[in-house]
């Protein structure tokens, strides 16, 4: 089993839905626990009975999230503390799934709930005991997701409208749920992916990354598109750090991702892939500039990279190993998934 085609970030890839996991061949996985080029990948394993794991989200003190399969196949919010020691959040009284994907410094975890057909999912936290909480939707929204969450208590998601289309949302400190507005009328498909420590948060409208100011001014700012020698790209923005500067991906007209960053005015730069590579995406960034995402090859697997400050782009794993890198904390430590010697998905960590 191998990573491979468009996959996202978990915030990018449930709002596209574009995500896929092929059952594929590749050459010669690496062991889950082994040094690579760009670190040492710890295989964080899943619930006991499961099969498959994914790490969304890390907070300063090294606690990740994400989900695990249990013994029956079902997904369940995990927390693993700094140790690797898993831990089951629980499910929603009448939903049989669960996802944890960002944890704030407190340990309270932003996810969702949602039977397996996926026609009804609702935006949930659980706090630091692991007791989890429904968030309120837009009228009548049965497609509800909270994705990131700052240490104010910030969350950020999708709520959907009537036609049962994504629109980014935002649920205040007071506990209150604002739709965030686009630069223009209508209501295209949106997202919000991240929140940062003043509240500002990124995302996507239509084909545009923006910006939206804080709780007191959530005035939406487009950031620059990346035009290409083909064309406008469609841009998302995954991440924005607390000093202002996002990240996050365009995607060109054959379809290919493009990882890029933007600075503090808004100005884009597309960011290095590995020598060969023809696609990949930025998903996460610290406030010290490092960046973590995925680089793909010509035949389409992914492979968890680390940018550093000045663009220097370093591998996470075993050249061979499918992989991604989906959260960065400010220690530099990257979570997400990989492949194991025996073609599973597990989560992982990289310090």
């Amino acid at each position: 089993m191998t990573l491979t085609g468009t996959r996202t970030k978990p915030l990018a890839k449930l709002l596209v839905m574009a995500a896929t996991i092929a059952t594929v061949a590749v050459a010669a996985p690496a062991s889950a626990d082994s040094d690579a080029a760009g670190g040492r990948t710890k295989d964080l394993g899943t619930l006991p009975g499961g099969n498959l794991s994914w790490a969304y989200g890390i907070n300063e003190g090294g606690v990740v999230t994400g989900y695990s399969e249990d013994a029956s196949g079902k997904s369940h919010a995990v927390r693993w503390d700094r140790s690797g020691k898993i831990s089951d959040l629980g499910l929603l009284p009448g939903y049989a799934e669960s996802m944890g994907f960002t944890i704030n410094n407190s340990g309270v975890v932003a996810g969702r709930a949602y039977n397996g057909h996926v026609t009804s999912e609702r935006a949930t936290v659980w706090d630091a005991a692991g007791t989890i909480k429904e968030l309120p939707t837009l009228p009548g929204a049965k497609l509800n997701r909270s994705y990131a969450l700052n240490d104010h208590g910030t969350v950020v998601g999708v709520s959907s409208n009537s036609l049962n289309v994504f629109q980014a949302v935002r649920w205040n400190t007071d506990g209150t749920l604002t739709k965030l507005r686009g630069p223009q009328a209508g209501e295209p498909f949106s997202g919000a992916s991240w929140v940062n420590i003043h509240g500002v948060t990124s995302g996507f409208w239509g084909t545009e990354a923006l910006l939206w100011g804080p709780e007191a001014d959530p005035t939406p700012r487009v950031l620059e598109n990346l035009t290409l020698a083909s064309g406008p790209t469609i841009d998302k923005a995954y991440a924005v750090n607390d000093n202002g500067l996002a990240v996050g991906a365009a995607v060109d007209k054959g379809a290919f991702s493009h990882p890029v960053r933007w600075t503090k005015e808004g100005k884009v730069s597309e960011l290095k892939l590995l020598p060969g590579d023809v696609g990949g995406a930025a998903y996460g960034i610290s406030n010290d500039g490092y960046i973590n995402g995925y680089s793909m090859n010509a035949v389409g697997v992914h492979r968890a990279v680390r940018w550093s400050p000045d663009g220097t782009i370093a591998l996470l794993v075993d050249v061979t190993v499918p992989s991604e890198g989906y959260m960065i904390n400010e220690s530099s430590t990257v979570v997400g998934v990989t492949t194991t010697r025996n073609n599973k998905i597990h989560a992982a960590v990289w310090r």
